[in-house]
C-alpha cells in the first residue's frame, strides 16, 4: 500500500487505488475489463495471462524465462540481468533489488504504449 500511495502521488491523472481491497474475483473482473495491465511478477501477471489481458510484467527474482506466460506478443516481460538471478530467497539481500530496478521505467513506458497500440482493436 505505500509503494501504489507513492505512485498514486506522482500521476497527473487521479488514480482509483484498490490495493488490499479487492477479492481475488473482483481483481479477475477488473483484469477482465482492463486494456493493459502493468505489474511485477506477482499473481496479477498470471491473472491478466489467463484472461488475455495484454501485460507488462517486471520480473523481480525469479526464472523470467520459466514463468513467462507463453503468449509472448500479448505478454512482454522485462527483466534485468542480475548477478543472484534467478533468485529462490524470500528476503532480498540485495537493499537496492537490481533484478527489478535495473529495468528502466522509460522502457515499460515505451513497450506499454506499443503492447496498447497493437492490441487496439481486441478492446473493440
Amino acid at each position: 500500500a505505500p509503494l501504489t500511495a507513492e505512485v498514486a502521488a506522482r500521476m497527473r491523472d487521479e488514480p482509483v487505488d484498490l490495493t488490499g481491497r479487492t477479492s481475488l474475483g473482483a481483481l479477475a473482473a477488473l483484469v477482465a475489463q482492463a486494456r493493459l495491465v502493468v505489474s511485477n511478477d506477482t499473481g496479477i501477471s498470471h491473472v491478466a495471462a489467463a484472461l488475455r489481458t495484454p501485460s507488462v510484467i517486471v520480473s523481480s527474482g525469479g526464472d523470467a524465462r520459466r514463468w513467462a506466460p507463453l503468449d509472448t506478443t500479448r505478454h512482454l516481460v522485462l527483466h534485468a540481468a542480475a548477478p543472484c538471478r534467478p533468485c529462490v530467497l524470500h528476503d532480498c539481500p540485495y537493499p537496492d533489488h537490481p533484478c527489478a530496478r535495473d529495468v528502466a521505467v522509460a522502457t515499460v513506458i515505451e513497450r506499454a504504449l506499443a503492447l496498447l497500440a497493437e492490441h487496439r482493436s481486441d478492446a473493440a
